[in-house]
């Protein structure tokens, strides 16, 4: 899943962050497991993200969290076999969520 945030300012590109299995938190404080690749409609809760404004973000031992203004949250844990996450503006992207070195498996990562 592609969260694309709004910089607000002109001739700026956004920023986005791929996200795949994750824990979103509502604005209600209701927690749903998201996992995109194996069940897409777990993603529906996500979208009441719409036009919503970022507040925090942190990365911390490769997880992400983001909260939103509403209170709402997305925490995306490292996963041990691929990245669990990427973070870019326009064409640069980085993961900083790449699994450890035991565990990668000889998969390539850019």
């Amino acid at each position: 899943m592609r969260l694309i945030f709004d910089l607000g300012l002109p001739n700026q590109g956004g920023i986005f962050v791929d996200v795949d299995h994750f824990r979103f938190t509502d604005a209600a404080g209701q927690e749903h497991g998201v996992r995109v690749d194996d069940d897409p409609l777990t993603a529906g809760p996500v979208m009441g993200l719409l036009n919503r404004r970022v507040t925090t973000a942190v990365v911390q031992d490769r997880k992400l969290t983001l909260t939103f203004d509403t209170g709402a949250r997305i925490v995306c844990p490292p996963h041990p076999q691929y990245e669990a996450w990427a973070a870019g503006v326009g064409r640069r992207w980085w993961s900083l969520a790449l699994p450890t070195r035991r565990n990668r498996g000889g998969g390539i990562h850019p």
